[in-house]
């Protein structure tokens, strides 16, 4: 996750980079400007002080001469020491037209020369020698000045290429500085419309969906996640949160539908205002009483009422098995076989693996219910009605079968569309029921409590019988169960 305050620290430190960079290069373009300026101010000064130092030295010598004062002579000493130091000077500072620039040098050397050989034959009174030596010198100063007014006629001339060239620089730096001062307002300008986007449109889609919710709408798209800093937390944070309150929502519904089915269930189960410990009690003594009076067949019957109503009337929020289930689907089909006899049989092919199946209270002998009274119950001889269980593709399939009238394709897909229709097959078909409960309600027990659809399927054919199937995941659910039948 980058962070806002990072993205703001970055862009800051790469405009004070950019800026410093550009200061920096900008200063250094102005270092090398005046650095050629002083040198060729340097060269200008240097020939022009040679020339003058070489007037002075031959004009110091000539008042020496014509003097005779040891002052001048001092002087003619220092002005020709200090030549001497601006000649070692002239190849390191001038390094250009080297040529002229030794034959400048050389003629100096030739000056100083004549110089003194005429200070050495005046002092010696060779008048003869002194005056040609003096001429001689005269006649290098000449060449001297010539050659110092052709270099500093080069460097005034190099001097106005650099200026020329200076100009031009300045025109560039001028434009280096409009352009970077535009970019960095349009780089801010643009920075400052990204970051403020950046974070007043999450904003304004939080806003947009927290407004949603206060209306009453949990189901809306989820807000999109556009950044990867705090705002972007935040969104992914509110999606979950709306997921969660949406999910707190369904469970709520399913909790309210499961009360009132488990309502349904008990008050269709409980015979009007009777005991039933009282019930259990009376048949339990009715049935030793029989015994006693050797009516075993009658016993046995009522035994299997007794077991049949305990099942029917037990704690409905509670899950069972497969195995306990087919408890109560035999006590049922028990006391079905002493009212029809041999007009119909029953069968059980059930996998061991499968009897620990988790199951809603009263879901197999209603089923079994439905499919004798609806299915075999008006065949005067050869009704079938079986039940099987077996696992595949990682569910258990439990099937109730039977080889009755059959169901019409339409109020099959009625039966499996929604638990409405529950009332409407109760309403018809009242009769002989023991505990009123429709496939619906059984179908939407069932998603409940699997969390999942499409967990029924009915095949049915006229005149051919009727096969429910139950795909049941094989993992158990019994947890899940707990908390929407407490809920």
């Amino acid at each position: 996750m980058i962070h806002i305050q990072t993205k703001l620290m970055t862009f800051f430190i790469v405009l004070i980079l950019f800026m410093n960079g550009v200061a920096y290069f900008l200063y250094q373009g102005s270092q090398d400007t005046i650095r050629q300026y002083d040198i060729l101010l340097e060269r200008f000064f240097l020939l022009n002080e040679v020339e003058q130092t070489t007037e002075d030295v031959y004009q110091n010598l000539k008042s020496y001469i014509i003097n005779k004062s040891p002052e001048l002579l001092q002087e003619y000493k220092d002005g020709r020491e200090e030549l001497r130091s601006l000649q070692e000077q002239l190849p390191e500072k001038i390094d250009r037209n080297q040529l002229v620039v030794e034959n400048y040098s050389n003629m100096i050397e030739s000056f100083l020369e004549e110089s003194d050989q005429a200070l050495k034959a005046y002092q010696e009174e060779n008048i003869k020698a002194y005056s040609a030596r003096m001429i001689e010198a005269e006649e290098v100063l000449s060449y001297l000045q010539e050659t110092a007014l052709t270099l500093i006629n080069e460097e005034l001339s190099e001097y106005d290429s650099f200026y020329k060239s200076l100009v031009v620089h300045n025109g560039f730096i001028e434009k280096m500085r409009l352009a970077v001062f535009a970019f960095t307002l349009f780089a801010s300008l643009l920075f400052a419309f990204w970051f403020s986007r950046g974070i007043t449109r999450p904003i304004h889609d939080l806003a947009h969906a927290a407004r949603e919710i206060a209306s009453g709408k949990f189901d809306g798209e989820k807000v999109p996640v556009q950044t990867k800093d705090e705002l972007g937390f935040l969104t992914e944070t509110f999606n979950s949160m709306r997921d969660n309150i949406q999910s707190l929502v369904t469970q709520i519904k399913q909790k309210s539908e499961m009360k009132r089915l488990m309502k349904e269930m008990e008050l269709k189960s409980l015979q009007s205002q009777v005991n039933p410990h009282f019930l259990f009690n009376t048949l339990n003594m009715i049935a030793k009483t029989s015994y006693i009076e050797d009516a075993k067949r009658t016993s046995e019957l009522i035994e299997a009422v007794s077991t049949l109503l305990r099942h029917n009337l037990t704690r409905l929020d509670q899950p069972t098995t497969l195995q306990e289930e087919l408890k109560s689907v035999n006590e049922y089909m028990f006391i079905q076989q002493a009212r029809f006899g041999q007009r119909f049989t029953y069968e059980e092919d059930i996998h061991p693996d499968t009897k620990g199946t988790a199951l809603p209270v009263l879901t197999l002998q209603p089923l079994v219910e439905n499919a004798f009274i609806h299915g075999i119950e008006d065949l005067e001889a050869g009704g079938v009605i079986r039940i099987s269980s077996r696992i595949k593709d990682g569910r258990v399939l439990i099937d109730i079968q039977d080889n009755g009238v059959g169901i019409h394709e339409e109020k099959v897909g009625k039966l499996l569309a929604t638990p409405d229709h529950d009332e409407e097959l109760q309403e018809t078909n009242r009769s002989g029921h023991t505990t009123g409960i429709g496939l619906p309600n059984i179908i939407r027990r069932l998603e409940l409590f699997y969390e999942r659809e499409e967990l029924v399927t009915i095949h049915s054919q006229l005149g051919n019988g009727t096969t429910i199937r139950l795909q049941l995941p094989i993992e158990q659910a019994e947890e899940g169960y707990d908390e929407v039948a407490n809920g």
